[in-house]
């Protein structure tokens, strides 16, 4: 989180090295939270919209669609939460200039 291709096209931060958050798969179930994200599979002018948004804005609008999905499920516990705020902390220590206001 943001996106490997955000991170690629705004910041040329290759996919190994941004943040990310493992959302665990139901099992046993198909296809998985992260099929349920806005960006997994974003289309063309929704892509290049997203892809014109400000780093911090794009960071908050993927930690609220991560923590909609948590709590659709039922699952958006104190853990998930940590995660989510962890995911930020990382963000804004490993890329200072792109998160920093």
């Amino acid at each position: 989180m943001p996106s490997a291709k955000y991170l690629q096209t705004k910041a040329e931060v290759h996919k190994n090295d941004g943040v990310s958050l493992n959302m665990e798969h139901p099992h046993p179930g198909k296809g998985g939270r992260h099929r349920q994200t806005e960006t997994y599979g974003m289309p063309g002018k929704k892509l290049e919209d997203y892809l014109n948004l400000q780093p911090r804005d794009v960071l908050a609008r993927n930690i609220m669609d991560a923590r909609s999905i948590y709590i659709k499920e039922g699952l958006y516990t104190p853990e998930v939460r940590s995660a989510l705020v962890k995911v930020i902390r990382l963000n804004k220590s490993k890329y200072p200039d792109m998160f920093d206001r």
